[in-house]
């Protein structure tokens, strides 16, 4: 939950009734009175309770309401209104929300949590943050409110609807949003012939710098939208469905340097505008955007089932690009989106320091869900100082990507069915994990030597989302290899089948492609390199036309997966894929209940977690085979 101004001067005029202790999970709500113009913002509270009856849904006694998701703004900039009579104080962009949302003749009921909740009582908060959830899921509509309005936002707000009427969406609403096949080349072909023209180019630039406003970067977004019944985005009186923003963004996106070229055209528009299109933080609000995608009827699947299906390591990995005013709301923002048992564990508490939530976040994590995969999002271990090397700093930017990720994705687990074998120290900062040793890093760094184009490039991710040049041992390093990656990929295509265009385990072929050019020595690169050689027979058939187009999105993914990483190979021989900082000397590990192998360092008689890694012939739970026939014991290793 965002964090108010607690100036107790603005609210010594107004006080608050407690909330009544009998009844588990009350909330109130609060009346807007109508109005308009100048007239004063009035608001009575009012009381309702959350209880749910034995068929589980909402008790009865919840009226109609609608639920408010906004960004406080600047705690310093308030605005007075009336409450119960009473004077009260709200932050500017709220006052702003209440004076466009008011109707002239009818009141509104509106869940706010600013209003509704007493911000001076801690044991309230705490209360109210472990039930927004419920209160979000409960609403009628959820109002997402984006700011009052600028000279383009109106310009902005209706070029969303004409991009989202360029396809041919369901009649139905509640189809349209469970199913976004309809989001097809033919609409995108439309929005290319009408909308991406010169006479268009104030329009696009109007809808980046909508997009560009604080709402978007909110950690809160995640839970308040995935769990809503329905969403309406409004810009002071302008409005639009979640589903236009919906598909309008990743049409945007995927049209970007198009659009670029469009506005350049557009003579009216000043190259500034040019630049706010390449710099605008478009990232950030894609976290949210594949959660709605995958949102379906909530008559069909309820927010737990969809916990399960995706992961809570899933949202709590996207709040790492969202803002928050206090890094607890990392956890709490979505915790209505865990699992019951992992959810009840979870005591939201502010005061609490915040390196023992992030510990007791990963502890409880792992004792719920029998799984370790959690530690593969400790990506900044050797410059945390103040938590253990296997807790996940979830307040730092993602350095890599988390493979034990992309091995669920890809039905890969290098622990095959095991769960994890896993104890605490009573002050949560030893993990002991049961598990196998695999082998020794005997050597790193080995694409420096193969790939003669390869250049790394160090990138800063700042707290508003803008990626500058790094300089910190930690920043994220982003490889740039085009030419050679086409040099060593080739030859590798041959274990492929051609009708697979996405080439799934972008890893594995990598790995594969690397252990084959390892034994030829480095690549030699040349202008006149036969991309169709004789000995892919599979491939004979297609042209090169037909083969090259799949390198850019094959490139592009590979490029993802090893920002920040770097090839190792074992005393055995094993060629694997690791974190940057792994040295020689460091140990190989398969974990029980951890999806892929992880990277460990010895120390003292201690373990220092570095990381988790992708390993060739290690993916497919070769390990626990391994020990199934005697070849090799378990370990116990006590990580620090």
């Amino acid at each position: 939950m965002d964090q108010p101004h607690k100036d107790n001067s603005h609210y010594n005029a107004f006080q608050y009734q407690p909330l009544p202790t009998s009844h588990h999970g009350s909330f109130r709500l609060v009346t807007l009175l109508p109005g308009s113009g100048k007239d004063l913002i009035a608001c009575n509270l009012r009381q309702a309770y959350q209880v749910e009856n034995s068929d589980n849904e909402p008790s009865a006694r919840i009226p109609n309401y609608e639920a408010l998701s906004y960004a406080w703004g600047e705690a310093s900039k308030t605005r007075s209104i009336c409450l119960d009579g009473f004077q009260y104080s709200v932050t500017e962009n709220l006052g702003h929300a209440l004076h466009y949302l008011r109707d002239r003749q009818r009141q509104r009921t509106l869940w706010i949590d600013a209003i509704c909740i007493n911000q001076s009582d801690d044991t309230e908060k705490r209360q109210q943050v472990g039930s927004m959830h419920q209160i979000f899921a409960n609403a009628q509509l959820v109002i997402v409110w984006l700011g009052k309005p600028s000279v383009d936002s109106d310009l902005a707000m209706s070029f969303v609807k004409m991009i989202h009427d360029c396809f041919n969406p369901p009649v139905d609403p509640d189809e349209e949003e469970q199913n976004i096949d309809w989001i097809d080349s033919f609409g995108q072909a439309r929005v290319g012939s009408e909308l991406i023209r010169p006479n268009y180019s104030h329009s696009w630039v109007a809808f980046h710098r909508l997009l560009n406003r604080s709402w978007w970067s909110r950690a809160w977004v995640m839970q308040e939208l995935l769990v809503a019944k329905r969403v309406v985005i409004c810009c002071g009186h302008a409005s639009a469905s979640w589903m236009a923003f919906r598909v309008a963004i990743p049409v945007t996106r995927m049209a970007n340097s198009e659009i670029v070229s469009c506005i350049v055209g557009g003579t009216s528009c000043l190259i500034s505008s040019i630049s706010e299109l390449y710099s605008l933080p478009i990232h950030l609000i894609e976290p949210a955007f594949r959660l709605v995608a995958r949102k379906v009827a909530r008559s069909e699947i309820g927010t737990r089932d969809i916990q399960r299906a995706e992961g809570l390591t899933h949202w709590l990995s996207g709040t790492r690009h969202r803002a928050c005013k206090v890094a607890h709301d990392k956890i709490y923002s979505v915790l209505g989106l865990a699992g019951g048992q992992f959810r009840e564990a979870i005591l939201p508490d502010y005061s609490q320091p915040i390196e023992t939530l992030f510990a007791q976040t990963a502890r409880i994590y792992i004792e719920t869900s029998g799984c370790l995969d959690i530690i593969s999002h400790s990506q900044h271990s050797k410059g945390q100082q103040n938590m253990p090397s296997w807790v996940p700093d979830w307040g730092r930017h993602e350095r890599a990507t988390s493979f034990a990720e992309v091995a669920v994705t890809n039905c890969h687990q290098a622990s095959g069915t095991t769960v994890a074998a896993a104890s605490f120290s009573s002050d949560t900062l030893m993990l002991l994990a049961k598990g196998i040793c695999m082998g020794i890093v005997a050597d790193r760094q080995i694409e420096v030597h193969l790939l003669p184009d390869l250049t790394k490039e160090k990138k800063q991710h700042t707290a508003s989302g803008e990626i500058i040049d790094g300089s910190e041992d930690y920043d994220t390093v982003y490889w740039h290899f085009v030419r050679s990656a086409e040099v060593l990929l080739y030859p590798a295509m041959e274990l492929l089948s051609p009708e697979d265009p996405l080439w799934a385990d972008h890893l594995d072929l990598f790995l594969r492609a690397f252990q084959i050019q390892r034994r030829h020595g480095k690549i030699v690169l040349g202008d006149n390199f036969d991309r169709r050689r004789p000995h892919l027979e599979s491939w004979a058939h297609l042209t090169e036309q037909q083969i090259c187009p799949h390198f850019p999105r094959f490139y592009d993914h590979l490029q993802g997966l090893l920002t920040s990483r770097t090839i190792i190979s074992t005393e055995d021989g094993r060629l694997g894929i690791a974190p940057d900082f792994t040295e020689a000397g460091d140990l190989v590990c398969v974990l029980f209940g951890c999806h892929s192998p992880v990277v460990l360092r010895k120390i003292d008689g201690l373990f220092f977690f570095v990381g988790d890694c992708w390993m060739y012939q290690m993916m497919d739970g070769e390990a626990i085979q391994m020990l199934n026939e005697g070849m090799i014991q378990e370990d116990q290793f006590t990580i620090v």
